[in-house]
């Protein structure tokens, strides 16, 4: 009689402790719970590849509307047009933007497919909490443009005149052979005085997007990219040259280098783009502009009271 109340008990106890064990799973592993969480994947997947393939025809986008935004607007390699906008290195528009049509030309075309593709940088009003996340692009005075280099011309969007076309030596920009996949997407400055355009940002590489990966990633893509093609930064062979601008640490030497260190170029003033942050395109808080005059209150910091030639 013991032994089988024993044995009783023994079973009672294992039963309980599976039914326990039992219901503790299904409480973290329910089946509901995978078809929920694969389903959760499944469209993130989809999200995912479905924003890169919009990215993908956005750019492919830009480059159809080329010719007719070309096309539509005057003059063809007309130097006139590319003077200076530096506040279009922000979402603000310039002060004199309630000029009258008579004023300064307003191509519709050409003022959509920059507002649509470029990056704008926010206006810094105070410093960041840490600098080290960041990189600091000193800029030159000039023309912020979307360069396209598609079919055998170089197109340069500005945002609020005439398309300027050209002949370049970047890929599919000029007269030589080409595939028609092998366009190019560059974000840059257009200094007059120089005939260079100074690059700030890459977008797409011969027919390769890169707007979806980060700033460090887009520089050193951009830097070996650009000194690859042969006589791209240089004038010998063509109108302009195309030249990276420089990159510097946002520590207070590399802010001092990048605003003291002599440029053939007058300094507008600092971009600082988050290392991290993506090329996204609208005025975006991982990118943000500190005009020249500015700096030193902004940062608190001492600085040559001069803009470098």
């Amino acid at each position: 009689m013991d032994n089988l109340t024993s044995a009783l008990e023994g079973a009672a106890v294992t039963s309980f402790a599976a039914e326990t064990i039992a219901t503790r799973k299904s409480q973290y592993k329910s089946h509901r719970a995978v078809v929920d969480q694969a389903s959760r994947r499944s469209q993130m997947l989809k999200r995912q590849r479905e924003e890169r393939q919009d990215r993908m025809n956005s750019l492919r986008d830009l480059v159809d509307l080329d010719d007719a935004a070309a096309n539509a607007v005057e003059p063809e390699d007309n130097d006139a047009a590319m003077v200076d906008d530096s506040d279009a290195k922000t979402g603000i528009e310039p002060a004199d933007s309630m000029s009258t049509a008579a004023d300064k030309p307003k191509p519709k075309r050409a003022n959509s497919v920059f507002k649509r593709h470029m990056m704008l940088a926010e206006v810094m009003f105070e410093a960041v909490d840490d600098w080290s996340e960041w990189s600091c692009v000193p800029c030159p005075v000039g023309k912020r443009v979307l360069i396209v280099s598609s079919k055998g011309r170089t197109k340069a969007f500005p945002h609020y005149q005439a398309v300027h076309t050209f002949d370049s030596l970047l890929p599919a920009g000029g007269n030589g052979s080409y595939r028609a996949k092998d366009y190019c997407v560059l974000d840059a400055i257009f200094d007059q005085v120089n005939n260079v355009y100074w690059v700030v940002d890459i977008l797409c590489w011969k027919g390769t997007p890169v707007v979806e990966t980060d700033f460090e990633c887009r520089t050193f893509w951009l830097n070996s990219k650009l000194s690859e093609e042969p006589g791209l930064m240089e004038t010998t062979n063509q109108k302009y040259a195309f030249r990276p601008l420089p990159r510097c640490e946002s520590t207070p030497d590399g802010i001092q280098a990048a605003v003291t260190a002599p440029r053939p170029w007058h300094l507008d003033g600092l971009l600082f783009f988050h290392n991290e942050g993506f090329y996204e395109a609208g005025t975006c808080p991982l990118a943000l502009w500190l005009e020249y005059g500015h700096i030193q209150p902004a940062l608190e910091m001492k600085i040559d009271p001069k803009p470098t030639d």
